[in-house]
């Protein structure tokens, strides 16, 4: 019996899902090519909705059709313009949210809405890139939360994708991903995001690297701003400049990346002189997805070297948290939640045998080279029981990047000491 050799796969997406829109960028491996000093990198490729157009965006919307079919995009906008009404917008909030959608006389799950409109964009990008021929997907959010991961891992159940290796980052994760497949010079002084899509809303941010750290560590630093909508180009220069001196970026920064149709035209004079000395300027609105790739590429472990650094986001805890234990006779360190782990994912429930005393002593190591330092959670009122005769049950979980919060049962001792049906809950800061 003859056996079919399993195909290679080549692709590796980065899917941008923002609130307007959609955009998708790609990597082949069929696009390697050699930089002049010997360094090996791949050219992401961005969908366009217009050949030989720098056309990325996909609009994010949806409505039905005269017969029923479901539009989106494109298709959906002008359909409603033409009928003098408005398709459902925001699909990404919509299904985070999770509440019923009313579109005419029909009630409608938003996390389907959100899959119908991801199928037609990936079926838009099938004509260069065949689904069954895609390694690894990154889809990345301005910032993920609990709510958007649920609702994205409904829409992966809806797709079916035959794609294993599918995971969720954030934008700024992205920018670090992209930092990472390029010169040497951009890790070593770090860069500087500015982002607008043409409304109030101006997010500067920075991403550096700390050397002192092993792997080199990367702790992004954002703010946001407001410019006053509808301002002359001079008010506007000059909110933008106040801005990005409050960020105090000082000389650090070998590059500037310009995000979104915000900055398009040429009024950023003065603030464009201060943040330029000494550094590159880029100017885009496909970063996001770009970096998107690049990190899909490399969670295939075709990159190698990648161990060096390490990308501490926003939304992951920041320190390891363990306790120290005894095993087998000896003292020991028990990791309970990793340093890296997205706040959203930290879940923790595990049993211990109290040695004596009626504490709990937790050990936070934070990855910025900073200090170790011991949280003690107090049970009062836990019955005296002689030595390794109280059963507890640890549970750990976060609601925000800033702080773990934590619960101890009683679970005694079988029926030598009966559990006391005792709970101590808190908080632990973990900034």
């Amino acid at each position: 019996m003859l056996l079919k050799k399993k195909q290679e796969k080549k692709y590796y997406l980065g899917i941008d899902l923002q609130e307007k829109f959609c955009q998708i960028s790609w990597i082949s491996k069929d696009r390697l090519r050699m930089t002049p000093t010997g360094r090996r990198t791949w050219d992401p490729v961005t969908f366009s909705m217009t050949a030989g157009r720098e056309d990325y965006n996909i609009p994010a919307c949806i409505c039905r059709g005269e017969d029923g079919r479901w539009l989106t995009g494109r298709e959906a906008m002008a359909f409603a313009a033409a009928r003098g009404t408005e398709p459902v917008t925001g699909l990404l909030r919509l299904a985070a949210l999770g509440e019923t959608v009313r579109i005419g006389e029909e009630d409608c799950d938003p996390v389907t809405l959100l899959s119908v409109y991801l199928r037609r964009c990936l079926q838009l990008l099938s004509a260069q890139v065949d689904p069954e021929d895609i390694e690894s997907i990154v889809f990345t959010v301005p910032s993920p939360d609990r709510q958007i991961v649920e609702a994205l891992d409904g829409v992966l159940e809806r797709l079916q994708l035959p794609v294993e290796n599918i995971s969720y980052q954030g934008h700024m994760e992205c920018l670090f991903d992209y930092v990472l497949a390029q010169q040497e010079q951009q890790r070593r002084l770090g860069v500087i995001l500015c982002e607008n899509d043409g409304g109030s809303d101006l997010l500067l941010g920075e991403l550096i690297f700390n050397y002192k750290t092993k792997p080199a560590i990367s702790m992004p630093r954002i703010r946001h701003f407001e410019l006053t909508p509808g301002a002359s180009a001079a008010v506007r220069d000059r909110q933008l400049l106040d801005a990005l001196r409050q960020m105090d970026f000082g000389a650090g920064g070998a590059a500037v990346y310009l995000i979104g149709d915000g900055f398009k035209g040429r009024w950023m004079q003065e603030s464009l002189r201060f943040i330029g000395q000494g550094r590159r300027v880029f100017q885009g609105g496909n970063l996001y997805s770009r970096g998107a790739a690049f990190g899909a590429l490399f969670k295939s472990g075709m990159v190698k070297g990648l161990g060096d650094y390490f990308y501490l986001a926003e939304d992951c805890l920041r320190m390891n948290i363990g306790v120290e234990a005894v095993r087998a006779g000896k003292d020991c360190y028990h990791a309970l939640l990793d340093a890296g782990t997205k706040w959203y994912d930290a879940v923790l429930s595990e049993e211990f045998l109290l040695e004596s005393g009626n504490e709990i002593e937790l050990v936070l190591t934070p990855l910025n080279g900073g200090g170790r330092r011991t949280e003690t959670i107090l049970l009062r009122g836990l019955p005296e029981r002689p030595p390794g005769t109280t059963r507890i049950r640890l549970t750990l979980t976060m609601d925000r990047a800033e702080a773990v919060s934590y619960r101890v049962e009683d679970l005694g001792f079988g029926a030598i000491f009966p559990s006391s049906g005792q709970q101590w809950t808190g908080e632990v800061n973990v900034i």
